[in-house]
C-alpha cells in the first residue's frame, strides 16, 4: 500500500481477480443475529434521519448476501439490492436501470479498480432529490507504522483504495 502525498488516500498497487476472491469472500459467512439487526437497525435509522421516506424505495448498491435489503423490507421500507458477486437473487443488473429515492452503498467503495468512477455511476442510480450514503474505511485513521491498529481497514487483497474523509467529501462534490 501507498499514501496519496496530496489527499491522504491509500491504494493498492497490485490488480486482483475479483471474480476469484469473492468466490470465498468472509462477509459471506455473515450470519443474521442480533449484533447484525442491531447494526441494520442503525443504518436504517440513519438513512431515515437523512431523508429516506416511506414512499421512497431503497438501492443497497453491493449488498452482499442482502441481510441488510431484507431487513429494511422487514420493516416497511421498498428495497432493492444489487452485488455482481453475490448470489443470484442481487445479482441482476436489471434493478440498475431505475433510479431511486435512496442509494447506499456500504464498504464497497474501497473494493473497486477505479473507485472515482465508481462513485459517478452511483450517483446515476439517484434520481433528482434523492440521496446517496458511502460508507468506508477512512484512510486518516490507518498508520502504515501501526497497520493492524485498524485492522478491518486494510484489508489486502479485497481493499483496493482507502479514501480520506477529505478525499471523499471531494470526489462525491460535497467539500466545502
Amino acid at each position: 500500500m501507498w499514501r496519496c502525498a496530496n489527499c491522504n488516500s491509500l491504494h493498492c498497487l497490485e490488480s486482483i481477480d475479483f471474480a476469484h476472491y469473492y468466490a470465498n469472500y468472509p462477509i459471506r459467512l455473515q450470519k443474521y443475529d442480533f449484533f447484525a439487526r442491531h447494526i441494520f437497525e442503525r443504518r436504517l435509522q440513519f438513512m431515515l434521519d437523512a431523508g429516506l421516506g416511506q414512499g421512497d424505495t431503497l438501492l443497497d448498491y453491493g449488498c452482499g448476501s442482502g441481510y441488510f435489503v431484507r431487513f429494511a423490507r422487514s420493516k416497511g421500507i421498498r428495497a432493492e439490492g444489487y452485488d455482481p458477486y453475490s448470489s443470484e437473487e442481487f445479482s441482476d443488473p436489471a434493478v440498475l436501470e431505475r433510479r431511486y429515492g435512496f442509494v447506499t452503498s456500504q464498504d464497497v467503495v474501497e473494493h473497486d479498480e477505479n473507485p472515482a468512477a465508481f462513485l459517478d455511476n452511483l450517483k446515476k442510480y439517484v434520481r433528482p432529490g434523492g440521496a446517496l450514503t458511502i460508507g468506508t474505511p477512512n484512510a486518516d485513521r490507518v498508520d502504515l507504522k501501526d497497520p493492524l491498529a485498524p485492522m478491518d481497514a486494510i484489508h489486502v487483497p479485497y481493499h483496493r483504495h482507502l479514501y480520506s474523509q477529505h478525499e471523499l467529501e471531494r470526489a462525491m462534490g460535497t467539500d466545502g
